[in-house]
């Protein structure tokens, strides 16, 4: 089990119209922050790629898809310190 370490926690809050604001909920910075999903089609998510993310602020992103597909529950991030992909669930 992977678990993100006190320094860099993070929530995913719903924001309107399929929005979302990844948010650092740790105590420290998180630099190079990376966010990707486990092999799925028919998504597109626009994730941070090399974002530093201070003590409470967020990176907005969002997902299209296409309904084809199981909703998206998850994205998983990586970032300075932290090369094993922590998931973090999407709100539905």
């Amino acid at each position: 089990m992977v678990e993100a370490s006190a320094r860099q926690a993070w929530d995913g809050t719903q924001a309107p119209y399929r929005r979302y604001i990844l948010r650092n909920t740790g105590t420290g910075p998180a630099t190079n922050v990376r966010g990707m999903l486990p092999e799925q089609t028919g998504v597109s998510v626009n994730f941070p790629f090399g974002e530093s993310l201070r003590p409470g602020e967020g990176y907005e992103f969002t997902v299209d898809e296409d309904g084809r597909f199981p909703p998206v529950i998850a994205i998983h991030l990586t970032w300075d310190g932290q090369d094993e992909p922590v998931a973090v669930p999407v709100p539905q």
